[in-house]
């Protein structure tokens, strides 16, 4: 649980302190621009895709802990399923859903601004508001290393190394520096693409959580 309780604090971290500032006069680097636009309008055509991921947290005494999940993206919906908890979001209403506990939490959702990201993949979603940028190390057998620089100073997290394969034009893996001292570090794999998805893939089926209780915040 204390790895899930990390991923969820940075989560929640990100989203209220990205708030971005527009007086930088540094210059954004065209090359890691055109790797990110491209990743950018690839995710927003597809009608939804589904990424695997592992996640390593390295504590600040570099003691190591990792779990796998799933993220499936629409537009602004979304599933996040981890061993523990899962998140379900339809644009409107977010399920979050304790495994252990056997508790869900069901709150309305308003769609963030696009100076605020909840996920890696509103990372490059959003990256032309949050983020100065530039390539990190060269192109190399097909993959590009880009630096991410938060333009608010007053982050959580001062740094995300995004790897691309530019061939295949998909998202690697992203490391975020977290001030306190963590490193998340998410390896994406075996990225599925879907032309359509079938009506309620991000709904709450609650005949599966049949004995869980229902704790309702609306």
């Amino acid at each position: 649980m204390k790895s899930i309780f990390l991923i969820s604090f940075f989560f929640a971290s990100l989203t209220l302190s990205a708030q971005p500032k527009t007086n930088s006069v540094e210059k954004n680097d065209p090359e890691a621009e055109k790797y990110l636009k491209l990743l950018k309008t690839k995710l927003e055509r597809l009608a939804a895709y589904k990424m695997n991921f592992n996640t390593e947290i390295i504590d600040i005494d570099q003691k190591k802990e990792s779990l796998k999940g799933s993220y499936l993206g629409s537009g602004d919906k979304f599933e996040l399923d981890m061993p523990d908890a899962k998140t379900i979001n339809d644009g409107k209403t977010q399920w979050t859903i304790n495994k252990k506990d056997k508790e869900i939490n069901i709150a309305n959702y308003s769609k963030p601004k696009k100076s605020k990201s909840e996920t890696p993949i509103d990372i490059v979603k959003n990256y032309a508001t949050l983020f100065k940028y530039r390539v990190k190390e060269p192109l190399a057998q097909n993959k590009v290393m880009l630096e991410l620089i938060p333009l608010n100073k007053n982050s959580s997290f001062f740094k995300v190394d995004i790897q691309i394969d530019v061939k295949k034009n998909q998202i690697i893996s992203a490391k975020l520096y977290d001030r306190g001292g963590h490193r998340i570090i998410f390896s994406f794999s075996d990225m599925v693409e879907y032309n359509k998805i079938p009506s309620g893939s991000f709904s709450l089926n609650i005949s599966n959580y049949k004995d869980f209780e229902i704790l309702d915040l609306r």
